[in-house]
């Protein structure tokens, strides 16, 4: 079906599939269509590679003998519903809860959702990010399947219009909505399941879930967490150890999921955390739904290394492999004013005949960057090829970010080197040799500070900038990606998997610490982009060129930069500790995940 667009509207069908919807209710006849046009009409499509092999399957379920194959599942299922309901928490209360298999004949899929201790719903994707981690493959949501869903759910159509209203569609991973589960995990046993699986899943559910009765309160924290100094000798101790704390290391992230440039000095602050910090992205190309991508989808983006020229006022993109490079401008080019006499015959001219002369406009694209909606856009035509020729991809764009930072949830990440140390410490030498640019903070701390302090902080002054709004980081299986060739993941699913083990809250684990500027009302208001470019330059007309950027020649270390005005970090800093929390419900209250 070909379709001109903005002819789209026209296209109407009294009846929708399976993936043509963000939202559906089985209640009334409700439901809302995807927005893009394709995905809304393309109505599933028939696995027509697999069909040759569906008679050689049923060959061997005849072989086997489908009475002794169903009789097998049927008593796998049995042992898998009773697993579950028999999992608790140690002040009694149930770990799962399983829908259906009251009695009744049933299919060997078993549908269940995990509580906390306290009674709170884990959400699915929760759930089921953490056993990919352990190499248990189970599957979240409302499986194509909402009147089932919502009916086990206890879902009403006022219930699926909040979600929707909040944010969730169908297929994505908003698990819960004001304590209210929107779908559930599913395990499905097959053929070739055996005993062990369904132990190794209860076995799963009890160590990431199963709470002690002394974890169920506040936080409910496991190991891996501070514990806070509850005497005064402790806590003078502590105090004095974190007065020596210092930033080890500063990281900038130009381009969003591309690896860091690692400052050797001092780096300006702007708006949104380290200047030009996460202001490009690479974007996959798409009429209506353009979206960021990164090594998990891209793994060849490991290969670019980028570099603030400053002298040249541009990024440049080094590719490892071929030795090939492309430069991007720091500061979009302003268009010059035309001359009064240009001028006034444009003004005297028709709006139409009027942007024959112009230039052509950017290309702009809506991003959705964790639940924020941003503009970026796209750079030059020959950056783009560059890109695509390099990295053996198409439809890949760079893209800069039109006002705000493309970091996923604060302004910078800081991570502990102590607690890098320590979490080596734990993990298998094969699984990962204790690199910390897998966690891509933009500061390293140090000093006197131990293992997980960082768990205790509420504030932070560096260099006369405070920084608050700390809230721990959620760890995702991105940590897995080895950031040497040929960025696969690691077979061990570590450091992730041992992180798990040791600071498991609820399903989630974290690393880390995010971090927002605190602006007091007495301080200087951030540059305006103009300020910032003028003051920018002026740097740089003092800076030497960077050296060995001919053809062929490795980058070099990225050197200072500092403005004449404005905050700055440097490497080697002092780092106040503003506050700290001295108990476990003091540092993690109830609700904070």
């Amino acid at each position: 079906l070909l379709v001109r667009r903005g002819s789209e509207g026209v296209l109407s069908r009294g009846y929708f599939g399976g993936g043509t919807v963000e939202a559906v209710s089985a209640e009334a006849t409700w439901e809302v269509p995807k927005e893009d046009v394709s995905a809304r009409l393309e109505h599933g499509t028939v696995p027509f590679l697999d069909v040759p092999a569906a008679l050689h399957g049923l060959q061997h379920l005849q072989t086997l003998g489908g009475a002794r194959v169903e009789q097998r599942l049927s008593a796998l299922t049995a042992q898998l519903v009773a697993a579950l309901r028999a999992l608790q928490h140690e002040n009694g209360r149930s770990v799962c809860v399983v829908y259906g298999h009251d009695g009744r004949a049933h299919s060997c899929n078993v549908a269940f959702n995990v509580f906390d201790a306290a009674g709170r719903v884990v959400g699915y994707n929760t759930v089921v990010s953490a056993a990919s981690v352990h190499r248990i493959s189970l599957r979240g949501g409302c499986f194509c399947n909402p009147g089932a869903c919502h009916g086990a759910l206890g879902l009403t159509l006022d219930d699926v219009k909040k979600h929707r209203g909040a944010g969730h569609v169908c297929g994505d991973a908003v698990d819960v909505v004001d304590g209210v589960p929107t779908g559930a995990v599913r395990a499905s046993l097959g053929l070739y399941s055996m005993a062990a699986d369904v132990d190794a899943l209860a076995a799963f559910l009890t160590a990431q879930f199963a709470q002690r009765a002394e974890a169920s309160e506040g936080f409910s924290a496991s190991a891996g967490l501070s514990e806070g100094a509850e005497s005064e000798e402790e806590r003078g101790a502590q105090a004095e150890a974190a007065s020596r704390c210092a930033i080890e290391s500063l990281h900038v992230f130009p381009v969003k999921g591309v690896c860091g440039i690692a400052v050797d000095g001092s780096w300006p602050i702007g708006s949104t955390g380290l200047l030009f910090d996460r202001a490009w992205c690479v974007v996959k190309d798409h009429p209506t739904a353009p979206r960021v991508v990164t090594k998990v989808a891209v793994p060849q983006l490991g290969d670019l290394r980028p570099i603030i020229d400053v002298h040249a006022a541009a990024l440049v993109l080094f590719h490892r492999p071929t030795q090939r490079r492309v430069s991007v401008p720091l500061f979009p080019p302003p268009h010059p004013a035309p001359p009064a006499e240009a001028a006034s015959l444009l003004s005297s001219l028709a709006d139409s005949a009027r942007a024959l002369f112009r230039p052509a406009p950017a290309e702009v694209k809506t991003l959705d960057v964790r639940g924020r909606k941003g503009a970026v856009t796209a750079c030059a035509p020959a950056v783009n090829a560059w890109l695509n020729d390099v990295l053996g991809t198409q439809g890949l764009l760079l893209c800069r970010a039109d006002a705000s930072s493309l970091s996923n949830t604060s302004d910078f990440l800081v991570i502990n080197s102590a607690s890098v140390r320590e979490l080596a410490r734990h993990v298998p030498a094969a699984g990962w040799n204790g690199d910390a640019s897998v966690f891509r903070a933009n500061v390293v701390v140090g000093g006197g500070l131990a293992a997980w302090e960082e768990d205790r902080f509420t504030g932070l002054a560096v260099e006369g900038l405070k920084l608050a709004q700390l809230a721990p980081c959620e760890r995702c299986t991105t940590i897995n990606l080895n950031p040497s060739p040929p960025y696969a993941p690691s077979p061990e699913r570590e450091p992730l998997k041992t992180l798990y083990r040791l600071r498991n809250n609820r399903g989630k684990t974290y690393f880390g610490v995010n971090a927002c500027v605190a602006a007091a009302a007495s301080d200087p208001p951030p540059l305006a982009a103009a300020a910032l470019r003028a003051a920018f330059l002026a740097a740089a007309a003092a800076a030497p060129p960077l050296e060995h950027l001919e053809a062929g020649a490795h980058l070099p270390p990225q050197p200072p930069l500092r403005l004449p005005s404005g905050p700055h970090f440097s490497v080697g800093a002092s780092v106040d500790v503003l506050e700290a929390h001295h108990s476990r419900a003091e540092r993690h209250p109830a609700g904070v995940s």
